[in-house]
């Protein structure tokens, strides 16, 4: 059992898959992880697989197995794999420019990026930004929210204002968290549509030229991390997220708290958030959907951190998470369950009216 998959992802993404396949055939969540072990495992065969899956039957039930299962998997790998990865970077797309539209696409777009200490790369992000946008649409503006930054991040964006008409700094005295700032990004859009990327360099934001033309259908297009660049840790938390949001929402986002989303400004115009911690995009695309709004989903590349220092894996995010997430469920399910009784009692009303005139 030396022979591993050459990446974290690989595994879980495998697992990942069959838990929403194979379960569709009838297959037990014990027989979908003993699938994932032979695949991640090619050793085990003939009567070794007999064995192993009286072992893994063995362990515990079917509820417990599947989170336990692939969280030693990955540990396991991870101690014994000692192949450095090959890092991605953003000359993978090189030739994504030469699609862009001779005419810029007919819409005018807000973009959010939140920044926390993001002196070393914040500049060429915006100018990124801006160079990309000139060239896709025909109305933009960038709303940087500089979360109370302890570094030179503020004055580093000040700089290129004068050369960027549609550059605009938003400032929070004091960090109040990427959820914070995205309200505060929601809140201040004015153009047609909100797209929401961070501003880490761990994204391109010249991929908006797959993404665009889905507008023309859809009122959010959603993106989804391909090939993650994160550390194997933040990756297991985010898989482990989506199964915990997926259960409590029954919203099926591959990639719930992907940073590259589109959704229609009028919707933020319309609808409260209350959140204002890690929970904030769930709760966007929670009540994005239940408002009535259409979406689809697109894969985007994903690039290692090129500045700053990320915070959604500290122990106070995580625990923040959990504590929003417990009780602003209760609160948005009452409310659900609330308009539900409501449009029973006018679907009775309805009812006994017609039944009256018929009489």
């Amino acid at each position: 059992m030396k022979r591993f998959v050459n990446s974290e992802h690989s595994l879980i993404k495998s697992y990942y898959d069959q838990v929403y396949q194979g379960t569709d055939r009838g297959m037990t969540m014990n027989d979908v992880l003993l699938n994932s072990l032979y695949q991640a495992f090619p050793g085990i065969t003939g009567n070794n697989r007999s064995t192993t899956k009286l072992k893994v039957g063995n362990i515990t039930d079917d509820v417990f197995l599947p989170f336990f299962g692939i969280l030693g998997l990955v540990f396991l790998k991870k101690s014994q794999n000692n192949q450095q990865q090959v890092p991605r970077t953003k000359q993978a797309l090189p030739q994504l420019a030469m699609q862009f539209p001779k005419i810029p696409y007919n819409c005018s777009l807000s973009v959010v990026l939140p920044a926390y200490n993001e002196e070393a790369i914040i500049q060429r992000i915006i100018q990124e930004v801006a160079q990309t946008l000139l060239a896709l649409v025909s109305d933009f503006e960038i709303l940087v929210i500089n979360d109370g930054s302890k570094d030179q991040t503020a004055e580093k964006v000040k700089q290129l204002i004068p050369a960027c008409p549609q550059l605009r700094l938003i400032q929070h005295t004091v960090n109040l968290g990427c959820g914070a700032a995205l309200i505060t990004g929601f809140t201040n859009a004015t153009k047609e549509y909100t797209f929401y990327m961070d501003a880490d360099g761990q994204f391109d934001i010249r991929e908006l030229v797959h993404f665009l033309p889905l507008l023309q259908h859809y009122d959010g297009v959603f993106g989804f991390r391909q090939h993650r660049q994160d550390h194997w840790g933040r990756q297991l938390n985010g898989w482990c997220w989506n199964q915990i949001i997926r259960f409590m929402f029954n919203i099926h986002i591959k990639d719930i708290d992907c940073a590259y989303k589109i959704f229609r400004t009028e919707y933020f115009q319309r609808v409260t958030l209350d959140a204002r911690g890690p929970l904030l995009l769930t709760e966007a695309v929670y009540k994005f959907l239940h408002a009535g709004y259409n979406y689809t989903q697109v894969g985007v590349s994903h690039y290692p951190r090129q500045g700053g220092r990320s915070t959604g894996a500290k122990p106070t995010v995580i625990l923040r998470a959990f504590y929003e997430l417990f009780v602003y469920a209760q609160k948005w399910h009452r409310q659900e369950f609330k308009e539900y009784e409501q449009a029973q009692k006018f679907e009775d009303l309805a009812k006994q009216e017609v039944h009256n005139v018929r009489l």
